[in-house]
């Protein structure tokens, strides 16, 4: 039995369905424990089988229901619905099976909410923030059995095959199967893949129904009209949240999502990320998958001890030059690089002809370990390569009174033969990362496996030691196994992949690009002073420069002021430096660092189970704006996700607030803050969004004005 209250013209109705499968009911028991949370009702319905029992109400046991009206209604194996005799009216019969169905739904949780960093994929291809579990409601035999009733009148011509989308509402069928059984009829059930349903795999429709058990933007009845040629009057939706006004397929159940979801969103992927780039996690469900359980968060405070070893003495032997930009570049993957390390800028010395680290370890590797007899010397790339090659090539002139030829890699042309006369050749590279320029060169030179192949590389960025050994041992592996080649590295490098289409540059520029093109949605034109405009127009220039970012990496004050670093850097451990000197680059790549050496070591994994977040900790630790704008930077958006953790999210408004009230001190970074929270990478709990918006949003300041303004448009609205 089911008790269930809805609202009809204002006036309130119960309806009590009794199920066949029910058996010595206690209808005045059951009524008063519905009664201590529902109000009383002005009519009742009584929803029976056509059993010949008759099931009444004593009034008398039940305080304040002398006077309450009492209509039965009788279900029959075919579908209708009698009451005094007569068939039901078309109306309260829809309003009757809209509501049982709503009710079985709503009480058995079977709307899943993702979390804040996860979504759904529907059948739709749509993300959403919501999902409906329609096997989480076939539990119970009275309830199918009831709702049952109102599916039988779309079988009254007995179709003699009824296709289902999830054999999750199987139960659902065979009960109107067997409430209709006294004509022994025996439809075939079959099921189809909303996902790729097509005419192939239906076959004959002439006397076949479909049943949708969900569809929230009439997205799969669609399907089976246009493209599977399945007619309107053949497909019935359970639970639809269809928008459309009149609907041209039947729906047993018919709501809006925003009714009974709030908050509910289904968007396609790519408008989907734009809005919700923190929600990283896909969820797709079968039927035998359930809702994870809440993730373990926990924290990451970095500490001086988590630096990688050879990071300070690194550090120590290229302080002097600015070999290291950002957003420069193209990677073989035609991506913009993250980080690009320019060896010609290394080469240039600052005094007279003092040869600093990297020439002096070229230099001795070039005595010790490069043969006199190189035919030639092959480089990867057109400038930094080159300009090394030219370096080794002059020093086989001056040295050996030999010319070495140089080769551009693409340019190489070899015979498909063996070569009868082995040669010496030196394979320069000023940077690698994943080796496929040098993996190609590589596969060139199989003509000439009995030659002497020599790799010579600048710099080797990795993401660990391991990768490095792979990336090494698949180059030097030839005829003689994995020692056939050579392979000479300079410095080692371990940094995160590289990934232009998230590195947070790559969204500034993008977003100032919206502000300056006066983009309605973000509703900043209003805001903007001239200045303001000249500022961001400014950054905007900066980030479209091909000469990449070395001191304006990060955003700069209001009057032009860049953030500088100040002394006894936690991470450095030499001193002959002076703040002037250190570029942004090089702090940010410090940074990057320490924080890919503290993954690795920590083995962190963002997964739907465990998340593990920058403790807000660290930017009272390292309250340097340029630390704090690194570690912003070179962070993910998953580590900076306070909308899982409160108490972070608290401390983290605290701060952000205090680098805002504290906007005079060159120190401080509040445009990096705000600028992380507008890309999406920064995320807090809204309520504690929305009391940072009401605190700042007249900020005297027009470009923090100008922030507040985008991240209301993009978060609060």
């Amino acid at each position: 039995m089911i008790i269930n209250s809805f609202k009809v013209d204002k006036i309130s109705h119960w309806c009590i369905a009794i199920s066949s499968c029910d058996c010595n009911l206690d209808l005045e028991t059951d009524i008063k424990k519905y009664l201590q949370s529902n109000y009383a009702p002005e009519n009742i319905y009584i929803l029976r089988p056509d059993d010949g029992k008759k099931y009444s109400i004593a009034h008398e046991r039940i305080p304040n229901f002398e006077n309450i009206p009492v209509q039965e209604i009788i279900y029959k194996g075919n579908g209708e619905l009698i009451s005094n005799g007569k068939k039901l009216s078309a109306i309260v019969h829809k309003k009757l099976a809209s509501e049982f169905y709503l009710y079985i739904l709503k009480k058995h949780e079977s709307v899943l909410k993702a979390s804040n960093e996860s979504y759904f994929v529907l059948p739709s291809k749509n993300y959403a923030t919501h999902f409906i579990r329609i096997a989480n409601i076939f539990k119970e035999s009275q309830e199918i059995n009831i709702l049952s009733i109102f599916l039988l009148p779309y079988l009254k011509n007995n179709p003699e095959i009824i296709y289902c989308d999830t054999p999750t509402i199987f139960s659902l069928i065979y009960s109107c199967v067997l409430l209709k059984n006294k004509k022994d009829y025996n439809p075939r059930i079959k099921f189809y893949s909303p996902h790729s349903v097509s005419k192939d795999d239906v076959g004959n429709t002439e006397n076949a129904i479909f049943i949708i058990s969900t569809s929230i933007n009439g997205t799969l009845p669609i399907k089976l009209n246009s493209q599977v040629g399945i007619d309107w009057s053949k497909i019935i939706v359970l639970y639809s949240f269809d928008t459309t006004k009149n609907l041209k397929y039947k729906a047993l159940s018919k709501s809006s999502a925003t009714d009974l979801l709030s908050d509910f969103l289904s968007l396609k992927p790519e408008i989907f990320k734009e809005r919700f780039p923190n929600r990283t996690f896909e969820i797709k469900f079968e039927d035998d998958q359930f809702m994870p359980t809440a993730p373990t968060v926990s924290q990451i405070i970095i500490n001086q001890e988590d630096a990688p070893k050879t990071l300070s003495d690194f550090m120590a032997n290229y302080i002097k030059y600015d070999f290291i930009s950002c957003y420069k570049g193209v990677n073989s993957k035609a991506k913009v690089r993250d980080i690009y390390f320019d060896v010609s800028k290394i080469f240039r010395n600052i005094k007279g002809n003092i040869k600093n680290h990297f020439e002096e370890k070229t230099n001795l590797l070039l005595i010790n370990q490069l043969p006199i007899n190189i035919s030639a010397i092959i480089y990867v790339d057109k400038n930094e390569s080159k300009y090394l090659a030219d370096k080794i090539r002059a020093y086989y002139k001056k040295d050996h009174s030999k010319i070495v030829q140089s080769i551009f890699y693409q340019d190489l042309k070899f015979p498909t033969t063996p070569n009868n006369f082995p040669s010496c050749y030196l394979i320069c590279s000023s940077c690698i990362s994943e080796g496929k320029k040098i993996a190609d060169i590589s596969r060139r030179l199989r003509s000439q496996e009995d030659s002497q192949i020599i790799y010579f590389n600048g710099f080797v960025r990795c993401v660990d030691q391991k990768a490095y050994s792979l990336l090494k041992n698949n180059i030097k592996y030839g005829k003689y196994g994995f020692t056939t080649y050579s392979f000479i590295t300079i410095d080692e490098i371990f940094l995160p992949n590289e990934d232009s289409d998230t590195i947070s540059w790559e969204i500034e520029k993008n977003l100032i690009n919206i502000i300056l093109q006066g983009f309605d949605d973000l509703k900043v034109k209003s805001v903007m002073s001239p200045s303001t405009r000249k500022y961001f127009k400014n950054r905007f220039d900066d980030l479209n420069s091909l000469d990449g970012l070395v001191n304006n990496v990060f955003l700069n004050s209001k009057d032009g002021r860049r953030l500088m670093l100040n002394k006894n850097f936690a991470f450095f451990d030499f001193v002959n430096w002076k703040p002037k000197e250190i570029q942004q680059s090089k702090v940010y790549f410090t940074i990057i660092s320490v924080l890919h050496n503290y993954r690795k070591n920590h083995n962190i994994k963002q997964t739907v189970y465990e998340r593990s977040i920058l403790s807000p900790e660290n930017f009272n630790r390292y309250n340097d704006g340029i630390i704090q704008a690194s570690i912003l930077r070179s962070a993910t958006s998953q580590e900076l996700n306070y909308q899982i953790d409160r108490h972070a999210s608290t401390a983290m408004i605290t701060i952000i607030a205090g680098s805002i009230k504290d906007i005079s001190n060159p120190d401080a970074a509040p445009y990096e803050f705000l600028m992380a929270i507008c890309l999406g990478k920064l995320s807090l709990y809204k309520e504690d969004l929305q009391k940072l918006f009401n605190d700042f949003k007249n900020h005297k300041d027009n470009i923090i004005k100008t922030f507040f303004k985008i991240i209301e448009s993009k978060f609060l609205t």
